[in-house]
């Protein structure tokens, strides 16, 4: 064990006493905790090391919100007007958001589109597998045929 590890399990333990100090305890909960470490007696071990992980990650996240809001704060405050006057005589609109931009398929186009169809025919499929594609395929068409006779 290291220095540090000492350290934080005595503030854990610490904090546990003190919190257990004038507290009401749950009957039930005190049962089923004792029950628990009597069939697991490294249950205290475990559960201390779990409390002082999980401390140590919730630590490091208000590090790391602290450490982004002040990066927002000060990026909101680094923003430039956007014009000589300022906002002397209001605030302009903000622009509008840059247009969607299309899907990977049809910025790809035909080319894509007939590899994809080359790769899939160079991979060995089973006759079954190939027939009921085929057979999805066709159900598929046959509403539509079947709109084009009735025509």
């Amino acid at each position: 064990m290291t220095p540090q590890e000492r350290d934080l399990i005595s503030t854990l333990l610490q904090r546990l006493k003190a919190a257990g100090d004038g507290q009401p305890k749950d009957p039930e909960a005190e049962t089923l905790i004792r029950q628990a470490v009597a069939q697991q007696p490294d249950a205290p071990y475990y559960l201390v090391q779990t409390v002082v992980i999980q401390d140590l990650s919730l630590h490091q996240a208000q590090n790391r919100i602290t450490e982004l809001e002040k990066q927002l704060a000060d990026a909101q405050a680094a923003k430039p007007s956007g014009s000589f006057l300022g906002n002397l005589f209001g605030a302009r609109d903000p622009a509008p958001p840059p247009p969607r931009s299309r899907s990977r398929a049809a910025v790809r186009g035909p080319a894509a589109r007939t590899s994809r169809r080359l790769r899939a025919a160079a991979t060995p499929r089973s006759k079954a597998m190939r027939r009921s594609k085929v057979t999805r395929r066709n159900s598929r068409a046959m509403p539509r045929v079947a709109g084009w006779l009735a025509a």
